[in-house]
């Protein structure tokens, strides 16, 4: 049986990664998408990094590389992988008051409940979830405050591939150190430091994963030596390089099928690394 992975309306590319639906069993596996949502439509057994949860909706929020473990025996289990900017700009959740493993409270999270709401009503069938997702998300597209000025931190540290330092950034963005730390402070409760190592790493690692050259000969590779990637990748994810190749341990070994927004399937070869383009075009046009 194939896990489904369907792309969302491109209207919420600047908010939401992926939707998925788990109907088999996955053990111990590790994901690096702090942004994990996951709605438990039917009381699946889910453990997250060894403890068991039974609570309706589960979120997992950071703003930078997070190693969570999980277990579930499979089911009506419904994920929505979204952009650390969907916390605060599309759900109003507040990242820098709550992190970790979060579970929906309707009243502190009210658009939240309203998705999961949506997931509920809906026919319960992976094109019906995922249908359910597009409407319900669009439905707050207009509620979205703008990402003002951590979002153009973001986006120049795309641009730049991830080269600048907190100085240099404040310089780019005409702003002071100050107002750019006590932005990033007030958003994320993380200094703009922080956010820039945990982007950084984020970009390199993907880079890695497509490339077919080694990534400390690329021209765009942001650290001054590979022993520098290497450590840094220890620090912030507690995973070495040979393991973040572990597809087995990384949960990259099961069959996926990959949805276009339409819900066709990406079929061939080359349908998938279509997909897997558009994924990446979605990822640099929408910084969030």
């Amino acid at each position: 049986m194939q896990i489904p992975i369907r792309m969302p309306d491109e209207r919420l590319a600047a908010y939401v990664d992926v939707y998925g639906h788990w109907p088999v069993p996955m053990e111990n596996i590790s994901t690096f998408s702090p942004g994990l949502i996951a709605f438990n439509l039917s009381g699946v057994h889910l453990e997250v990094n060894g403890e068991v949860r039974t609570e309706p909706v589960i979120m997992g929020i950071s703003t930078e590389p997070t190693h969570i473990r999980y277990t579930i025996d499979g089911g009506a289990l419904v994920s929505l992988r979204v952009r650390s900017s969907a916390y605060d700009l599309l759900f109003d959740i507040d990242p820098s008051a709550q992190s970790g493993i979060v579970a929906m409270d309707p009243e502190r999270h009210p658009r939240l409940a309203q998705v999961h709401a949506a997931l509920k009503a809906a026919p319960p069938t992976v094109e019906g979830w995922f249908e359910a997702l597009d409407r319900a998300l669009l439905d707050l597209l207009p509620l979205a405050k703008p990402s003002g000025l951590v979002g153009r931190m973001i986006e120049t540290s795309i641009e730049t591939d991830g080269t600048l330092g907190v100085a240099e950034m404040a310089d780019r963005l005409g702003c002071t150190v100050r107002t750019l730390e006590r932005a990033c402070k007030r958003r994320f409760g993380r200094s703009p430091k922080r956010l820039l190592r945990g982007h950084r790493l984020s970009l390199t690692m993907q880079r890695e994963a497509l490339a077919d050259e080694r990534v400390e000969l690329m021209p765009d590779f942001a650290y001054a030596d590979l022993p520098h990637y290497l450590n840094e990748m220890r620090k912030m994810t507690g995973l070495n390089r040979k393991q973040m190749s572990d597809a087995k341990l990384l949960g990259n070994d099961f069959p996926y099928a990959y949805l276009w927004p339409d819900g066709s399937v990406a079929a061939t070869p080359e349908d998938q690394e279509r997909w897997h383009a558009e994924m990446q075009r979605r990822y640099r046009t929408n910084p969030g």
